[in-house]
């Protein structure tokens, strides 16, 4: 009797790939998924007993058929391949656009059902996230906003073996379990989900990217000199410096011409122009941070949490943003929570004072020269990084001179003293004692302004010295950049 419906379950299965092949559409699929569970069933059973031939079959169609299913589904055209080398699992390829699996996938990893879906569904959210990265920006209000944080995963893959340290940790295979977790909720049983080795693995997805997150303290698990997204960020910005940003390429909404990154206020006025393009309109989205469940939400909310997530995995953005809204507050005392941040992330990590050090000393200048002496001096002062404690010192000392040769060129004349008493008491000889104090006040005045002066001179050669290893820096390290000629995540 068993024989007789492995028989039927074959013809079957022999019938949907012929309408696989000849066409179909989503409705078919779905009305099939009943029997597909079946399958499953049945290649489980199959694969425990190691029957090898009838494994194969039911191995190739489900892989076919889950495919089909998705990309029906998503509108997507893609190929795949179950006899790809040198993959240890399965990957998705956007140069061949294939989402290859090991061809000894079946006997090496011996997957249960689950498992296929899980592998399916995952590696074609990778297909979903890439032609979202090429996107245009005319198709903004379509896209996954996370698309921002995609790229800059993209360049880590040049460092293969910090990838395979740390894969479970990059967003965009976090996000690629949170897919592939959703899809199998709505064909498979829950208890069989939680049963399978992939589907029970934690997301950091919706905790990174929540508004109070402190991605600070989120390292790698080998420990890497930066938290996640910040060294993401860094090595997207030394890819792109100094090259060509197509125009509307989502690249065009972080960096100006030449890889330079926007500035936070560059963001507001770009942000308020989209806003004001696509105002009232509305669009549905399915998202990791919507938990994959499909929701309308305005055009307005959409631009902003692209914003957002540039901003949130920027450190650079990150301290603009909050020196932003401390100056704009008309009430410091409570806006000082912003200065808190800025001190928290720069505790935590240190190591963006090293690798950022023109860019934080340029903001913290700024910040001096906008009149937040005491509140960067107390800032700086609180972090144990001498050198940028210098660096603010000396700009504090000469800021100082700065004010005291100023009111002294801008006060009221100096007058001759002993004038005024010849004056007050007649055409008299001037009394020697009357002109003495006049003199040692020119000879005390004339010894401040000349030391004065080598002071100037002395924090004119340090910034003088600064820019110029600044300038040494930034050409050594467009010389290694340009050693790196694959483009990632450039290209429309």
């Amino acid at each position: 009797m068993e024989s007789i419906n492995i028989n039927m379950i074959e013809s079957k299965i022999n019938d949907i790939i012929r309408k696989l092949d000849s066409g179909y559409d989503l409705k078919y699929l779905e009305e099939n998924l009943p029997f597909i569970l079946e399958v499953g069933n049945i290649f489980d059973k199959t694969s425990k007993i190691n029957n090898t031939q009838h494994a194969e079959v039911y191995y190739a169609f489900l892989t076919r058929y889950l495919l089909s299913y998705m990309a029906k589904k998503y509108d997507k055209k893609f190929r795949y391949s179950l006899q790809s080398k040198n993959v240890d699992t399965a990957c998705y390829s956007s140069g061949d656009n294939v989402i290859h699996f090991a061809e000894d996938l079946l006997f090496r990893k011996q997957p249960t059902f689950a498992d296929l879906c899980f592998i399916v569904f995952h590696e074609f959210k990778h297909k979903m996230q890439r032609d979202d990265m090429t996107s245009s920006i005319n198709n903004l209000i379509q896209i996954d906003p996370a698309s921002i944080l995609f790229l800059k995963d993209q360049v880590m893959l040049l460092n293969s073996q910090l990838y395979k340290n740390n894969h479970d940790l990059y967003y965009m295979e976090n996000d690629a379990n949170l897919f592939a977790v959703r899809e199998m909720e709505k064909i498979l049983p829950l208890n069989v989900i939680k049963e399978t080795e992939t589907g029970s693995k934690d997301n950091h997805s919706l905790y990174l990217l929540s508004d109070n997150a402190d991605l600070s303290t989120k390292e790698y698990d080998d420990k890497q000199d930066l938290p996640i997204l910040y060294k993401m960020d860094y090595e997207y910005k030394r890819f792109v410096k100094g090259k060509r940003i197509p125009e509307e390429s989502l690249l065009s909404l972080i960096y100006n011409q030449g890889g330079i990154p926007k500035t936070y206020e560059e963001l507001i006025e770009d942000k308020q122009k989209l806003i004001e393009k696509y105002k009232g309109q509305v669009t549905k989205r399915k998202t990791s941070t919507t938990d994959y469940i499909l929701q309308e939400t305005s055009v307005e909310k959409q631009i902003d949490e692209i914003y957002r997530l540039i901003v949130v995995s920027d450190p650079i953005l990150t301290i603009q943003e909050n020196f932003y809204w401390y100056n704009t507050s008309n009430d410091k005392t409570v806006a000082m929570p912003r200065i808190s941040r800025i001190k928290q992330m720069l505790e935590n990590c240190p190591q963006l004072i090293d690798i950022y050090d023109n860019d934080i000393t340029t903001l913290l200048l700024e910040q001096l020269n906008k009149g937040s002496i005491d509140t960067i001096s107390h800032l700086v002062n609180s972090l144990s990084n001498e050198k940028l404690k210098t660096k603010i010192n000396n700009a504090l000392q000469m800021q100082k001179i700065n004010t005291r040769t100023s009111s002294s060129t801008t006060s009221a004349p100096i007058t001759d003293e002993g004038m005024f008493m010849e004056e007050e008491f007649g055409r008299e000889i001037p009394n020697e004692r009357v002109y003495r104090p006049k003199i040692n006040n020119e000879i005390k005045r004339a010894i401040e302004r000349k030391h004065e002066k080598e002071e100037l001179t002395k924090t004119r050669e340090y910034i003088v010295n600064l820019k110029e290893e600044q300038r040494r820096k930034e050409i050594q390290q467009q010389f290694e950049e340009e050693q790196n000629e694959e483009d990632l995540g450039m290209s429309r």
